[in-house]
């Protein structure tokens, strides 16, 4: 039968691919005379459901029924894996062959051996905050329509067809969303919703497009940086990991970092791990000041790891900012039509103050305006030699 059963559900996947027209069964959605099976659906609360703690795609608690039942045991309707009661049972009439036709789930639920008592009644469990969408899904595997219209359900819908595997409705659920008018509420919505990293192509997709949104939006950082404060912490991720982003400086990033950790995370431990795993990782440290550079690896503020840290910038060759050049600067004589030698020196370039010649010429002002020696044909002609000589590391 794991043969057959694979076989179908390759079937099922080159049917969607190819967009096969699927009749619609509307008319048997939860009827009784065109129904073979009773399903009860079992209800615990969103904090025990796979919703609540991040988990709404793989290893959720819809596998955990889907391995019971292919083990052949019956699986106990009052108590969840981790002892939670049910909340609710709702029951619904269906159709084994369509529910089976359009998901792989049903397919194997279906296929594979259980107790006699659960022939005709199949079980599977949701969290509340899931029922709405799951209904939606089931709806859909009938009519191939949604209902829904709003961002928030038709996120929490593709979701649940992503548990399920109703590729079909992952698809529609996708396009409809990608074609809704963006926004920062939406974007967000998004980026934050709890899930695994496992997630199909359909819903990486809205997510990826959320991304480059708040990317785009938020290019210019500098102006949105109080705005910013408020975003959530993925949405951050998504604007400061687009390597399109402008800011005046580099450093300020840095800064605007720590601020966010320190108001929005109190306990220290979470503080640094916020930092050092999502917020620090982003930051170009080679396009920062040096005497920010210099800062940051003296500073003995528990915020940041700073072991971390400090990999991060001894170890990028571009982090060195401090420089020694050799210059030369010269002026052309009329007299003689070539260049002389005015200055030259070694100077030493940080960012924390100018290097250079104050008085290039050493003479007043209103001598060196009434020089006609060094003006042809009234232009002053310079010329400056430059060569790097050194560049000192950061010392931790």
């Amino acid at each position: 039968m794991a043969g057959g059963s694979a076989a179908a559900e390759a079937e099922m996947d080159r049917d969607v691919s190819r967009g096969a027209v699927v009749p619609s069964f509307e008319f048997a959605f939860d009827s009784p005379n065109f129904s073979d099976r009773v399903l009860r659906i079992e209800i615990v609360a969103g904090d025990n459901g796979p919703a609540s703690n991040g988990d709404v795609c793989g290893g959720s608690i819809a596998d955990h029924l889907e391995e019971t039942a292919e083990e052949g045991h019956n699986i106990d309707s009052n108590i969840t894996m981790d002892g939670t009661s049910v909340l609710t049972v709702k029951t619904l009439h269906v159709n084994s062959a369509i529910l089976a036709a359009r998901c792989p789930f049903f397919l194997k639920l279906f296929s594979n051996g259980m107790k006699e008592s659960d022939q005709t009644h199949p079980r599977i469990r949701i969290a509340d905050s899931e029922q709405n969408a799951l209904m939606e899904v089931l709806s859909y595997m009938y009519s191939g329509k949604l209902t829904a219209t709003a961002p928030t359900l038709l996120l929490d819908i593709l979701m649940v067809a992503d548990k399920f595997e109703v590729l079909s409705c992952m698809r529609h659920c996708s396009e409809l969303l990608t074609s809704l008018p963006m926004t920062t509420e939406s974007a967000l919505l998004y980026v934050d919703h709890p899930c695994s990293t496992s997630l199909a192509a359909e819903v990486q997709h809205v997510i990826g497009v959320a991304k480059e949104f708040l990317a785009k939006k938020y290019r210019d950082f500098d102006k949105f940086q109080d705005e910013a404060m408020n975003i959530s912490l993925s949405g951050i991720e998504a604007i400061l990991s687009s390597s399109d982003i402008h800011v005046l400086i580099e450093d300020d990033l840095y800064f605007f970092m720590v601020k966010l950790a320190r108001e929005r995370y109190p306990v220290l431990e979470e503080r640094r791990k916020i930092l050092s795993s999502r917020l620090f990782p982003l930051l170009r440290f080679s396009h920062m000041t040096f005497s920010t550079l210099r800062e940051i690896l003296a500073c003995t503020d528990n915020d940041i790891d700073h072991d971390q840290v400090t990999k991060c910038i001894t170890e990028d060759p571009k982090c060195s900012k401090c420089l020694t050049l050799d210059c030369e600067f010269a002026a052309k004589r009329k007299s003689s039509g070539k260049f002389v030698t005015l200055y030259n020196n070694e100077l030493t370039f940080n960012d924390e103050r100018g290097c250079g010649c104050a008085d290039l010429f050493e003479m007043p002002w209103f001598m060196f305006i009434a020089d006609d020696d060094l003006f042809i044909d009234g232009v002053l002609h310079l010329r400056a030699d430059v060569a790097v000589v050194g560049q000192p590391k950061l010392q931790t």
